[in-house]
């Protein structure tokens, strides 16, 4: 085994500092537990059941939140045709850096802002299409209404007082050092 280097991203505070203010405690919606014992699944909606189907957790959806809505606690992401919307319920900058990922097809984002506040954030930028999250169907999109292509998400971030440089980062490799033909026996 070998470590090399990798490209990826750091995302840090712009000169002119962070232009979004930290959320409320108690802003986002928390899934309420699960019953011990309960096979719960999403659905693609994201609408947690259980098993019988009962409903356990709805969150609000991204219409919802952009009318003021409370959004679910954490990160949650989804396709708007060539767009990722990116919802984010009291979630950190750290929490923001690693979903990015899916967004950018960048193997890591480092959150290198010292900032440990909370945030309530929707943010649309134009996605990687090599990225999972475009793997698929796009639900959101019906051919009758394109959706135009979001700004770049370094614009996007920079808005927000943050800044994506590159960065390297470092990942285990195997190293093949010798092969042979097997020798009859």
């Amino acid at each position: 085994m070998e470590t090399e280097q990798i490209p990826a991203l750091s995302m840090t505070v712009a000169p002119g500092g962070l232009k979004i203010k930290p959320a409320a405690e108690g802003s986002c919606e928390r899934q309420p537990p699960i019953p011990a014992g309960q096979p719960i699944r999403t659905t693609p909606d994201g609408v947690f059941v259980g098993n019988p189907p009962v409903l356990l957790f709805k969150p609000a959806t991204l219409d919802e939140v952009r009318r003021g809505a409370k959004p679910a606690c954490g990160v949650r992401m989804q396709r708007n045709g060539p767009n990722v919307v990116l919802v984010a319920g009291e979630a950190t900058l750290d929490a923001l850096g690693r979903a990015l990922v899916g967004g950018l097809g960048k193997p890591q984002v480092f959150d290198r802002t010292g900032n440990t506040d909370k945030f309530n954030l929707v943010l649309e930028f134009l996605g990687d299409p090599t990225s999972p999250i475009f793997s698929g169907p796009n639900p959101d999109t019906s051919p009758a209404t394109p959706v135009a292509p979001a700004p770049d998400p370094k614009v996007v971030l920079e808005q927000l007082g943050l800044r994506l440089g590159p960065d390297q980062a470092p990942r285990d490799v195997i190293v093949i050092d010798r092969v042979e033909r097997p020798t009859p026996n």
